[in-house]
């Protein structure tokens, strides 16, 4: 199953704002960047895998996916407001999917983003 739209984060500008003004957390395979937008919409995701991650475009999908079901499951337990971003790491392209999965879980609690 997909994450809807109405949980992702589509624009550039709001992808540039999370990156400007988000908070920061480390993961083992991702950082975290989160951006309290003071409103009680859902909260959204956006998802970045550079070129220097795999140059493989189906590697790096196979990442994206991994962490959208990971975000996709979290969201019955997630506070709304909030617009998230995931910068992946290296370390990302040698990790099973349910092990990212479960980071994703990891990193919204360290971050405070969970009910």
């Amino acid at each position: 199953m997909m994450l809807a739209r109405q949980y992702r984060l589509t624009k550039n500008e709001d992808f540039d704002k999370v990156k400007r003004e988000g908070k920061p957390f480390q993961s083992k395979f991702f950082q975290l960047l989160v951006l309290n937008r003071g409103d009680n919409d859902q909260s959204r995701f956006g998802f970045v895998v550079s070129n220097k991650i795999s140059k493989n475009a189906t590697a790096r999908n196979k990442i994206k996916r991994a962490l959208r079901e990971g975000a996709r499951q979290s969201l019955t337990y997630l506070k709304p407001g909030y617009d998230c971003v995931l910068l992946v790491r290296n370390s990302a392209e040698r990790a099973y999917t349910d092990e990212m999965m479960k980071e994703v879980m990891h990193a919204l609690e360290g971050a405070g983003l969970l009910k």
